[in-house]
């Protein structure tokens, strides 16, 4: 009588599922304080970075700032809970996502329309440039996160989403890690990179790329690229001048 062998693949436990978007979350976290640190987060424990932050109208952006920071809080603290295992606090806590959103989302619009009205702080970024990426980081952003929450009862979908929705916006920061904006390498945001775990993560958890990673992924990765190209087309500029003045 015939007999098959039936392969055994050994899964990730749930533990170090748990563990690994731990990580990933504290690592985004790490690359935003280290980013912004200088100009905000660790002003006068980092070298100094120039910012909106010394200009008269300073309290616009320290509210963004701090919106932000309690954003990456919250996803740091959800990760947390989600790690040891709390699942019912989670879901409590996640409702704060709800208040914090918004914040994010009206103060980063009057960041944007203030830098397209008075010009871009970074060096070597023309407004109509600076406009286009904030802008098109934030819309990214609340696509993938308000899709993110929509997905909640799907959590793989949902982390996965959470993550590299909150990686676009990521980028105002970590495009300033010294290494990051030294010559040559332009505009190239390193949270990116972590992608790179993501993928080898679906590949060993799930023997396939989730569809969330996939997608997403492609997606942050396009609209990066395009941020540059679209910022020089001049309907597209007409297209800021009518939304920021």
């Amino acid at each position: 009588m015939a007999t098959r062998a039936v392969r055994k693949t050994r899964l990730p436990s749930g533990s170090a599922e748990r563990r690994f978007w731990m990580a990933m979350v504290a690592a985004l976290a790490i690359l935003v304080v280290w980013g912004f640190g200088g100009s905000f987060f660790l002003r006068g424990i980092l070298p100094h970075q120039p910012s909106y932050i010394d200009s008269p109208d300073w309290p616009l952006y320290a509210a963004h700032g701090l919106a932000f920071g309690a954003w990456v809080a919250l996803l740091l603290v959800q990760a947390g809970l989600v790690a040891a295992g709390n699942t019912a606090l989670h879901r409590r806590v996640g409702t704060l996502a709800l208040l914090v959103l918004p914040l994010l989302a009206a103060s980063g619009l009057a960041v944007i329309r203030h830098g397209a009205r008075h010009g871009p702080f970074v060096p070597g970024m023309s407004a109509p440039e600076l406009v286009t990426v904030a802008f098109l980081s934030l819309l990214f952003f609340l696509i993938a996160i308000s899709l993110a929450l929509r997905l909640r009862h799907r959590p793989a979908a949902h982390k996965r989403l959470m993550l590299i929705g909150t990686m676009m916006v990521a980028g105002a920061g970590t495009t300033r890690i010294p290494a990051v904006a030294a010559p040559g390498l332009g505009n190239f945001d390193p949270t990116q990179l972590l992608l790179v775990p993501m993928l080898w993560w679906d590949w060993r958890s799930l023997g396939r790329i989730h569809p969330a990673t996939l997608w997403g992924g492609l997606a942050l990765v396009a609209t990066n690229t395009a941020m540059g190209p679209l910022a020089e087309v001049a309907h597209w500029r007409a297209v800021l001048a009518v939304l920021f003045g």
